[in-house]
């Protein structure tokens, strides 16, 4: 009863204005704080208003990756060898993807097919131990072994 006899106060409006100093985030502002979504909303928006290129689909397979969708990344990275990209560090990517998604024959396969560089040692090593091959993990093991002397 006592709150119907003191008149209601009045809440005093806001007024804003659109601010005209705002910009689109950059790709990499999205990398840093790790907001894959917002990276790949960024990205589709480019590619969609022709923006589509190498470096884009490379970024939209990573942040895919990153944000767990390993079936994404895999078609994005597909495309783009079905499409003639001569990009060395593909094969990898569609190993590592094949290999997050329990297609460990593949991620071999995929792998084996490039030049060697920590990253497909890595994978390799990661496989072997996957499909029991011990030779070959201790093989890849011992390169691991190698890159982390020089690496001190």
């Amino acid at each position: 009863m006592l709150s119907r006899l003191r008149p209601a106060k009045k809440k005093q409006q806001v007024v804003t204005r659109p601010r005209t100093d705002q910009q689109i985030p950059d790709l990499a502002e999205f990398l840093l704080k790790r907001d894959y979504a917002a990276a790949i909303s960024l990205l589709e928006f480019k590619q969609k208003n022709g923006e589509k290129n190498e470096i884009t689909d490379l970024w939209l397979g990573h942040c895919y990756f990153r944000s767990g969708d390993y079936k994404k990344s895999l078609d994005v990275y597909e495309e783009m060898r079905n499409n003639g990209s001569e990009n060395p560090d593909l094969p990898v990517f569609l190993g590592i993807c094949y290999f997050y998604l329990g297609m460990y024959e593949d991620a071999k396969n995929a792998a084996e097919n490039t030049e060697r560089t920590p990253l497909q040692n890595r994978l390799l090593f990661h496989v072997s131990h996957k499909l029991g091959e011990e030779k070959r993990l201790m093989a890849h093991h011992q390169l691991l072994g190698v890159k982390l002397a020089f690496q001190k």
